[in-house]
């Protein structure tokens, strides 16, 4: 083997080495860019799961506040009911006292 073609097999094969390498780095810039897609299709799932989380607990919190206003409202109806109907079965003799005494104080100003 002549000078010629020792030269011409080396770069041969720093040509075959040059191609090889610049395969290997696309490979490694596909491998990149498929890991950062992955990373990106978990990030949007995560945001997605934690968006539908957050209208989800909004809900609830609405339908727990809806109940809380309706318990609310009933105590305060059953309480008036209750009180109602405490006053009116409940004989109280000292009822009228103050308007009683209104009168006769009244009564004793015109008088004089």
């Amino acid at each position: 083997m002549n000078t010629q073609e020792k030269f011409e097999k080396s770069f041969g094969a720093a040509d075959d080495m040059a191609k090889k390498f610049w395969d290997m780095w696309m490979m490694g810039l596909g491998s990149f860019t498929w890991s950062q897609e992955q990373m990106e299709l978990m990030v949007k799932k995560y945001m997605d799961q934690r968006q539908s989380a957050r209208e989800e607990s909004q809900k609830v919190i609405e339908e727990m506040l809806t109940q809380v206003q309706n318990n609310q409202a009933q105590s305060q109806k059953i309480i008036k009911e209750t009180v109602s109907t405490l006053f009116n079965t409940v004989d109280m003799p000292y009822a009228n006292f103050y308007s009683d005494y209104l009168k006769k104080m009244q009564e004793m100003t015109k008088t004089e």
